[in-house]
Parts: structure tokens; C-alpha cells; sequence
């Protein structure tokens, strides 16, 4: 996996799945893979006590990322999207 390939990866999940409040997706939760030598602990443990606390519905050890507030919400997207592309110099219908 490339550096551009996961860079756009994180920002599909921020946007996609943190960010819009009109879809319905789980809860996410983030794991720390960047010791391979301690996988067992910091990332098959916690998955695995997350997947059995949603079946036992009780709270799991690790907390869920919380979701971000979308920048261009409560915003009109026709003015917004002229003004922005005013900004450019070229405006866009």
C-alpha cells in the first residue's frame, strides 16, 4: 500500500463514514497496527472484546471515534459552489 493510497483511504472513512449524519453506519474504532510484535494485545484483543461487547450489548474497553461536524453542512451548495468556484476564477453551472 502506497502513502497516496492510504492518505486517501483516511480521508474516505473522515468523510464518508464521521462526517454525514444522513447515513447510518457503526460505530468505528480506531487500532494501533504499527507494532506487528504486539498485534495480539493492541489489535486482535480489542476487536475482539469490541465484537463481544456489541453482542452482549455492553460497553467495550476501547471508545468509538467520535464523528466529525461536516464543514459544508448547513450550507446552500448552489451559492456555496459559485462562490467557490468564483474564487477560481471560473464559475461553473
Amino acid at each position: 500500500m502506497t502513502q497516496r493510497y492510504s492518505k486517501n483511504q483516511i480521508k474516505w472513512i473522515k468523510h464518508r463514514l464521521l462526517c454525514n449524519k444522513n447515513r447510518q453506519v457503526p460505530k468505528l474504532y480506531a487500532l494501533d497496527t504499527t507494532q506487528p510484535e504486539l498485534w495480539l494485545e493492541n489489535v486482535y484483543q480489542l476487536a475482539e472484546n469490541v465484537i463481544e461487547s456489541y453482542i452482549n450489548d455492553v460497553a467495550p474497553k476501547l471508545q468509538p471515534l467520535t464523528p466529525h461536524k461536516n464543514p459544508r453542512e448547513g450550507l446552500n451548495e448552489e451559492v456555496s459552489s459559485k462562490t467557490t468556484c468564483g474564487n477560481l476564477n471560473a464559475i461553473k453551472i
